[in-house]
C-alpha cells in the first residue's frame, strides 16, 4: 500500500539566508492572519464561511493591488499552502477536533511549506526564490522523491527541513498477537499484558510547578496528546497490515471485573486498585481496564464480521437492501438469520413484505 511519511533534518542557513527565510515566514504568516480575519468578518456580516478555493481566488487579486507588490518575492506555493493550512484548521474546528484558529505570532515557531521547485542532494538544499544553497545534515536517505518540504524555525533559533515522501510499504508478516491499550491519567499507556508507559513530556518537576490555572491547560494538552497518539496508532497499524479498533468511550472498562464481569456502581479516579465484591479478585485499575478493552474489542470485531455475513446473505438472496441491516440492531443476529431462512423458502413473498418484517 502507498503511505505518506515525513523526514526531518537540521539545516544551517547563512545570515543572508536567515533574512530570506524570515521574509518567507512573515509572508505566509501575514496571509494566514489576513484571511483568518477576512473569514471572521465575512461570517459576522453575511453569516457565511469562506473556502480554500474562494480564498485562493482572492489571493490572486490581492497580489495585483497597490501595496502588496512584496508578495511577488514570496514563494507562491508557500502562500497557497498557508491558505490550505487555514482551511484545515477551520475544518478541524467544525469537527470538534481542535479549538478555533488563532492568529499566528512572530514569537511562535515559524514555518512555510512548498511543493515545487525544491530539492536535496549531497547535503545541500535548494528552495524556490532563494538563489543560494542551504547546508543540510541528512543522516538517512529518503525512500522516494519528496512531494513537499516544510522549512521551520523554532523559538530557540534552530532551523529544520521536513520532507514528505510517498512510497509503497510492505505489510509485516501475519501475527496472532492481540493487545488491549488503556490511556491512563498517571501514565500515558497501560497494556493488557501489564506493561506501563509514562508520558516523557510530563515530568515530575513540571507537574510540581503547575498552578491551578496551568493544571486546566495541562488537561487540555493531555487530551490533544492522547488524540494524536490514537491517530498515530491507527495509521501505523494500517501501514503494518494490522487491525486497529477503538471501542466506545462509554464502555465501563475500569469498573468491570475482568474475571466475572461484575460492574461496580462507582469507582473514583483516586482508587488505583480494587477488589471485586462478587468474585473477590483484586485488580490493578488500569491493567484491568486494558484487559476489558481487549475483550470488548475482539467481541465488537466478531460482531461486525457476523453483521457483514448477514448483509452479504441479504444482498445475494435479493430479500432486502443494506438499509434493512440497520434495523436488525433491535434483534439478535440469530433471529435475523432464522428470518432469512424462513423467508427464502416462501414462494411469491414480496420484497416489501420481507423488508417490513425487519422493521417489526
Amino acid at each position: 500500500m502507498e503511505i505518506q511519511k515525513g523526514y526531518k533534518f537540521r539545516i544551517y542557513p547563512t545570515k543572508e539566508q536567515e533574512i530570506f527565510l524570515s521574509n518567507q515566514f512573515g509572508g505566509v504568516r501575514f496571509i494566514y492572519n489576513y484571511f483568518l480575519n477576512r473569514r471572521k468578518e465575512e461570517y459576522l456580516i453575511n453569516k457565511k464561511s469562506s473556502s480554500y478555493y474562494k480564498d485562493a481566488k482572492y489571493l490572486t487579486e490581492l497580489k495585483q493591488q497597490d501595496g502588496y507588490e512584496w508578495m511577488n518575492n514570496i514563494d507562491s506555493q508557500a502562500l497557497q499552502q498557508s491558505l490550505r493550512h487555514l482551511d484545515t484548521a477551520y475544518n478541524m474546528f467544525f469537527r470538534e477536533i481542535c479549538d478555533f484558529p488563532q492568529f499566528k505570532r512572530r514569537s511562535n515557531n515559524q514555518s512555510f511549506t512548498t511543493t515545487q521547485g525544491f530539492g536535496i542532494e549531497d547535503n545541500i538544499l535548494y528552495i524556490p526564490k532563494l538563489k543560494t544553497l542551504i547546508k543540510i545534515t541528512q543522516d538517512r536517505e529518503l525512500p522516494s522523491k519528496p512531494v513537499s518540504v516544510t522549512i521551520s524555525k523554532t523559538s530557540s533559533g534552530k532551523y529544520y527541513a521536513s520532507f514528505t515522501c510517498k512510497f509503497e510499504q510492505e505489510p509485516l508478516p501475519k501475527s496472532e498477537n492481540k493487545i488491549g491499550i488503556d490511556l491512563g491519567i498517571k501514565e500515558l499507556v497501560i497494556t493488557s499484558n501489564g506493561d506501563h508507559f509514562t508520558n516523557p513530556k510530563l515530568t515530575k518537576q513540571f507537574q510540581k510547578e503547575l498552578t491551578h490555572k496551568q493544571r486546566k491547560l495541562s488537561k487540555k494538552k493531555e487530551r490533544i496528546e492522547k488524540g494524536e497518539l490514537i491517530i498515530q496508532l491507527r495509521y501505523k497499524a494500517e501501514w503494518a497490515g494490522r487491525t486497529f479498533y477503538q471501542i466506545s468511550t462509554w464502555f465501563p472498562s475500569s469498573k468491570t471485573c475482568n474475571d466475572c464481569h461484575y460492574i461496580m456502581d462507582k469507582l473514583p479516579l483516586n482508587i488505583r486498585t480494587w477488589i471485586c465484591p462478587n468474585c473477590h479478585t483484586e485488580h490493578d485499575r488500569d491493567i484491568n481496564a486494558a484487559k476489558n478493552i481487549l475483550e470488548k474489542g475482539l467481541k465488537d470485531l466478531e460482531d461486525l464480521k457476523n453483521d457483514q455475513k448477514i448483509s452479504n446473505k441479504i444482498e445475494k438472496s435479493g430479500l432486502g437492501t443494506k438499509s434493512d441491516l440497520k434495523q436488525k440492531l433491535v434483534e439478535s443476529p440469530t433471529s435475523v438469520s432464522k428470518k432469512l431462512k424462513k423467508s427464502s423458502k416462501q414462494v411469491g413473498v414480496k420484497k416489501q413484505e420481507i423488508s417490513d418484517s425487519f422493521q417489526k
